[in-house]
């Protein structure tokens, strides 16, 4: 289960085309997330997650944006342990 808030901000400098623009505000974010993980040698491991996750930000200031999302996410990462559990002796 993933919950989460934040607060979130933008600031964009002036160009020729456009002002400056800053617009802070929170947002926060949900969803459910399920995961493998798999060790490939003793100090190497492989993970793959898949979910689903919603969230929404509003921010106000030189102007107001709101952002609303959701969707399907996942992952695939690759880790390594600098330590680990000595092997048995037998």
């Amino acid at each position: 289960m993933l919950v989460a808030a934040r607060r979130n901000a933008i600031g964009l400098e002036a160009n020729g085309a456009i002002p400056t623009l800053t617009s802070a505000g929170f947002g926060y974010a949900y969803g459910a997330q399920l995961g493998l993980t798999y060790a490939i040698a003793d100090r190497v491991v492989m993970s793959l997650e898949g979910g689903w996750r919603t969230g929404k930000a509003s921010m106000s200031g030189d102007r107001d944006i709101d952002f609303d999302n959701s969707g399907f996410s996942a992952a695939l990462s690759f880790g390594w342990r600098f330590a680990s559990t000595p092997q048995p002796l037998e």
